[in-house]
């Protein structure tokens, strides 16, 4: 047979076929994957914006999530600023419920979360040292 007016290249065939069961590839990782689920906010990974690919670049991650790249910093900061936007602040759903008895003074939040009383403050402060998001 011909290819282009020469004899057609000879493809070697493949001494074995790929099977899930005998290949030493881990499985596809889905993005998001069930991890992310635990670590942010559904509403934000249903919004389906998660930026599966990312830069390498490594610095600290607004609202307490530790430490990431510029590109997980900048959706977890355009969520936030949403969330603000309006008047729904979303936390981690590790950290659970925030405190329902509270201070009724005002002040800034940690880690990028608005204003709020002092008894919310120490909440996420405490939350994000005790899930090793971060610390102060």
């Amino acid at each position: 047979e011909e290819f282009l007016g020469r004899a057609k290249p000879r493809i070697p065939a493949r001494t074995r076929s790929f099977s899930p069961q005998s290949s030493s590839m881990p499985a596809p990782q889905f993005c998001p994957s069930q991890e992310l689920f635990e670590t942010y906010p559904h509403e934000w990974l249903d919004a389906g914006d998660y930026p599966c690919a990312q830069t390498r670049d490594l610095r600290p991650l607004p609202g307490g999530y530790g430490s990431g790249s510029s590109t997980l910093a900048q959706w977890i900061s355009g969520h936030m600023a949403n969330d603000a936007a309006n008047a729904h602040t979303l936390f981690p759903p590790a950290w659970g419920e925030p405190p329902l008895a509270q201070t009724s003074d005002y002040r800034p939040l940690p880690f990028g979360y608005g204003y709020g009383s002092s008894t919310l403050a120490t909440w996420i402060t405490e939350e994000a040292e005790e899930h090793s998001f971060t610390t102060l």
